[in-house]
């Protein structure tokens, strides 16, 4: 809400094998996904739209983080430069999908999660919880 009231805006990027595997249908990720926009909308934080990878890990596709897919794609939908990306993660492959794609990354969890991160796909910096991030996305983007 912090970063809504600031004139932030957001693109969901995310990882759904439950579809692949039969564990939920894509109409119920659909909903889902809609009810969590309707909810922040009531908050004032805007999702600009939702990309996901349906597939299984063992797919190999090039959408599926730690892949950079479906970060290519929303820049080209929405024409904005990955160099001056944050992605704000919550597992290591995010923090790997940054760095595959050209952005830089938040990590929001364990920071014993990283522990098998290549150094440069370190996050710039990590955080047990996202309002806990909150100025150091401020200061990222001050920066640029």
């Amino acid at each position: 809400k912090q970063l809504s009231q600031k004139g932030f805006s957001f693109i969901v990027i995310t990882n759904q094998a439950g579809i692949a595997r039969g564990i939920l249908s894509n109409e119920s990720v659909e909903e889902i996904n809609n009810m969590m926009i309707e909810e922040l909308s009531k908050l004032g934080i805007k999702i600009i739209d939702i990309y996901l990878c349906p597939h299984h890990w063992d797919d190999g596709c090039f959408c599926r983080k730690p892949n950079p897919g479906l970060f290519f794609k929303a820049s080209s939908d929405y024409l904005f430069r990955i160099e001056k990306t944050l992605f704000i993660g919550d597992d290591s492959r995010d923090c790997q999908a940054a760095y595959n794609s050209g952005c830089n990354s938040i990590f929001v969890g364990d920071k014993n999660e990283l522990k098998n991160l290549n150094p440069e796909e370190l996050p710039i910096s990590y955080h047990s919880n996202l309002l806990d991030a909150v100025p150091d996305i401020i200061n990222f983007y001050k920066k640029i």
